[in-house]
């Protein structure tokens, strides 16, 4: 009797311990998907604006991430934002000290429109006028690079509206941080058909602060005209 209550036990713990495994696999399985619909909630929070993301892959094992497919709609119902992918890797431990610490992060062909339709107004003013949100969690990335993609800015306020892209953009940035201004970064761009490059130091991210040297060639001084 005493032999067949332990083979019953025995077959009740392993059951409970099949049962957790598939819990736990199963919630394995749906964290991309919760963290996905939590990314979508929290940025259309953010920015008033309805958002979608096509996927968003984590590993808690080591600690990599990719969101992909990123689309932040504008308010008269165009593009406000999107990007191919953000892929980086976070260092687990630092969380524990509460300091979101990343070692790499790409940015892939990103697009922006801008939009100005008044004086003083922008399409994107009200997210501009949005009190800065005060944060615990300490952000540091070590590495940051931006491949592709452009940055349109339409002037509705001209007549004929007219619309300039800067295209190819890129950038290479290191050691930003909100506890500090050692971040540097080099980048470039096509803007009107010309060249610009950018060199910052003393770069922080909180309050964002830096100190930049711009460089342009061929700029077409017509189009300072303008804006007489």
């Amino acid at each position: 009797m005493l032999a067949g209550m332990r083979v019953r036990v025995g077959r009740w713990l392993l059951l409970a311990l099949l049962v957790l495994v598939l819990a736990g696999t199963a919630a394995l399985l749906a964290l991309p998907h919760l963290a996905r619909s939590v990314a979508v909630w929290r940025l259309q929070a953010a920015t008033g604006r309805p958002v979608t993301i096509q996927a968003l892959d984590l590993s808690l094992t080591t600690g990599r991430f990719a969101v992909r497919g990123v689309r932040i709609a504008d308010l008269d119902g165009g593009l406000l934002a999107e990007f191919d992918s953000l892929a980086g890797r976070v260092h687990r431990r630092s969380l524990l000290s509460l300091h979101l610490w990343i070692d790499d992060l790409t940015l892939t062909n990103p697009h922006v429109r801008i939009v100005r339709v008044g004086p003083d107004r922008f399409n994107v003013s009200d997210l501009l006028a949005r009190p800065a949100s005060q944060s615990t969690l300490a952000v540091t990335v070590d590495h940051v690079s931006i491949a592709g993609g452009w940055v349109m800015v339409e002037d509705r306020v001209l007549t004929p509206t007219h619309v300039w892209r800067s295209d190819d953009l890129q950038l290479d940035a290191h050691d930003l941080t909100t506890t500090g201004r050692r971040g540097t970064a080099v980048g470039s761009t096509t803007l009107a058909g010309a060249g610009v490059s950018v060199r910052v130091s003393e770069l922080g991210l909180a309050p964002v602060h830096l100190r930049a040297q711009v460089n342009v060639r061929d700029l077409d001084l017509t189009l300072a005209t303008l804006y007489q």
